[in-house]
């Protein structure tokens, strides 16, 4: 069997005793194995390297960096409103760092719970722009700064529970990428999507 474990956890002893993270291991996916050894194996030799393609498996979508799309970004473009029925759309997000060049996450995050969602953010405050955090506060979402004692949130992730068109959809994100302009134009990250409730159940 192959064995391929994504995670935003480094390999440190703060990792595993004083930070939150996210990690998912995929047993014998073949596709999906391969995928990661191929783009490890690119990028020995050119780190800038922006001609990974996305691997989807089934109800998996991995996707490679720099280079790589804002899914995050891109589905909650397509969320018309924060309810679902009689329910309210349920948004989560847990991101270590966020910065300006994703300002467009929060807005999006601000106009679902407008709409009617239910829209939730833990955050590490210091790695946190000013303006993000206060546009947060404007629009009453509700956030959580998991940042105490040496303890913080290391974390990458994004839960979705929302319509998209006529469906309702559930949606995981996680992986290495936090929300900066160097994860998406510059550094080496792995990100994942994960489609349906096993995934969402999970990651709430």
């Amino acid at each position: 069997k192959n064995v391929t474990l994504l995670s935003s956890g480094n390999f440190s002893g703060a990792a595993a005793s004083k930070t939150w993270n996210f990690s998912h291991a995929f047993v014998n996916r073949a596709k999906i194995h391969n995928g990661i050894a191929g783009y490890i194996y690119g990028m020995r030799f050119d780190k800038t390297k922006k001609s990974f393609k996305p691997v989807v498996d089934g109800d998996v979508t991995l996707r490679f960096y720099p280079g790589g799309s804002d899914s995050v970004y891109s589905t909650l473009k397509q969320v018309k409103t924060g309810k679902i029925g009689k329910a309210r759309a349920v948004i989560r997000v847990v991101m270590y760092f966020w910065k300006i060049a994703h300002k467009r996450i929060a807005v999006q995050l601000c106009r679902i719970k407008r709409s009617g969602g239910d829209v939730q953010a833990i955050i590490k405050a210091k790695s946190t722009t000013t303006s993000i955090k206060r546009l947060l506060k404007k629009c009453r979402i509700r956030v959580y700064n998991a940042e105490k004692n040496g303890r913080y949130s290391h974390a990458k992730m994004t839960t979705m529970d929302v319509k998209i068109g006529s469906k309702r959809v559930q949606r995981t994100f996680g992986g290495s990428v936090n929300y900066t302009a160097s994860a998406f134009s510059k550094n080496s990250e792995v990100s994942v999507e994960l489609r349906g409730s096993k995934y969402y159940n999970d990651g709430v």
